[in-house]
């Protein structure tokens, strides 16, 4: 009889999980090593003061995430769809919901810009982002960077790529022009509806305040609690930003990204 490999996976997020969890169903033992005291990784809590923080893991598409939507199915997660207006864009004293409907209401943006918007979605819905059989446009595109792609290929203006564009590649903790477009696009993909949520999640409001601001954050978390306290995580944050212009109090309490 063949000798079982020994198999060692470091990291215990979401990927060294799901790898140790199909190796078990087929008969594979494996080892997860991970340097926190928790396992989890972006789909962990942390517990301050008796508040859960959910340090991330917003969102799923069925169609961009084929392979952990099944895993969901079969671990028996509840999740729900997720409404677009709870992400909301911040334009000084306004908060305009990410629907498309809002967004044109709101008078933000020119009706040329808003219909190269419309191209940037027609794009994503016909792209194919099952990277075993990755889409040659994406293999293409890979050596430029998001930034370059949304002004060269898009047209996008300044204004575009500030409100929209630099919030959905903050989900990976970084500026469009620091992420290649492969990756780039498959985050904007997330722009398209129907998007879902795990129920563990159970926030009011995602904001995303305009880019370059002098406070430094990019997107916070809104909910609020049973016992009247709210509270307000941030995703992503300028290390050299004024917090305090948006936060009376505050704490920083882990930096993730």
């Amino acid at each position: 009889m063949a000798k079982k490999p020994k198999i060692a996976i470091i990291g215990g997020g979401i990927a060294g999980l799901a790898a140790a969890y199909h190796l078990q169903k087929h008969n594979l033992i494996s080892t997860v090593y991970e340097k926190r005291p928790k396992v989890g990784g972006r789909f962990s809590t942390l517990e301050v003061e008796g508040i859960y923080i959910n340090r991330g893991a917003l969102m799923f598409s069925k169609k961009f995430n084929p392979c952990f939507s099944e895993m969901i199915h079969e671990l028996g997660i509840e999740y729900e769809q997720l409404q677009m207006s709870k992400f909301v864009l911040q334009d000084g004293d306004r908060l305009i919901p990410l629907n498309q409907w809002s967004i044109f209401k709101s008078g933000l943006f020119s009706l040329p810009d808003f219909l190269k918007w419309f191209r940037l979605k027609k794009l994503l819905r016909s792209l194919n982002f099952n990277f075993t059989y990755p889409d040659e446009r994406l293999r293409r595109w890979h050596e430029m960077s998001l930034l370059k792609f949304c002004k060269k290929e898009m047209k996008l203006s300044e204004k575009m790529i500030d409100y929209f564009v630099q919030h959905y590649s903050s989900f990976a903790y970084v500026d469009p022009d620091e992420i290649s477009v492969d990756h780039g696009l498959f985050l904007l993909s997330y722009s398209i509806p129907p998007c879902f949520s795990p129920k563990y999640r159970p926030f009011e409001l995602l904001i995303f305040p305009k880019v370059r601001n002098t406070h430094g954050v990019h997107a916070r978390e809104l909910r609020h609690l049973p016992d009247v306290r709210s509270i307000c995580s941030i995703f992503l944050y300028r290390s050299d930003g004024d917090l305090g212009a948006v936060f009376d109090n505050y704490k920083i309490i882990e930096r993730v990204g």
